[in-house]
């Protein structure tokens, strides 16, 4: 038996350099696509990288911790921690202890600090603003319809429901329970 290979699929995003988008003007007639270099490495082994993904990095035990300081009302220590982590990325020291101030500058640290992490949804859960921030982004995306064919009918609009995860069958059934709704 011969095998045969998969065809490979193709694209119009080929990368031919890699460089600062500081100051970049996109040519006319070209696309822009957002593309995250966070763990670009030379692959060792065809289609395999040896880079280790962290699952919790130190920053996150800071802004964890400033987090908690800021909600507790301790902001001078929200602000020690919030600022070792702005420190590491040699970025200006943060000043503001307004209780409610301080959460969003911290919160938006979160946002940047971990992009590409996969953390934004449990934050958003967490923090009971995911309806509106995913609803809010929903509207932009379907103002800009041209440019996101893939948004169909009712495609980008976030409900409570949607928040809950399925309960397993099994349990259903040993806790006579009903089914989240959908």
């Amino acid at each position: 038996m011969q095998l045969k290979s998969k065809k490979t699929r193709i694209s119009n995003f080929n990368v031919t350099s890699i460089e600062s988008p500081v100051g970049y003007t996109r040519p006319d007639g070209k696309t822009a696509y957002p593309y995250w270099k966070k763990f670009i490495h030379e692959h060792t082994v065809r289609a395999e990288q040896s880079d280790n993904h962290p699952i919790y990095r130190y920053s996150e035990v800071l802004l964890s911790l400033a987090e908690a300081y800021a909600a507790t009302g301790e902001p001078g220590l929200a602000l020690a921690e919030l600022n070792k982590v702005r420190a590491r990325a040699g970025l200006e020291a943060e000043d503001e202890t307004e209780p409610a101030k301080l959460r969003k500058i911290i919160y938006k640290e979160r946002r940047v600090e971990f992009g590409m992490e996969m953390k934004r949804w449990n934050d958003l859960v967490r923090l009971g603003n995911i309806v509106d921030v995913l609803n809010a982004h929903g509207a932009l995306v379907k103002a800009n319809f041209n440019t996101a064919p893939y948004v169909k009918g009712d495609g980008y609009t976030m409900t409570t429901n949607k928040i809950l995860l399925p309960l397993p069958d099994r349990e259903i059934k040993v806790g006579d329970l009903e089914q989240n709704p959908v």
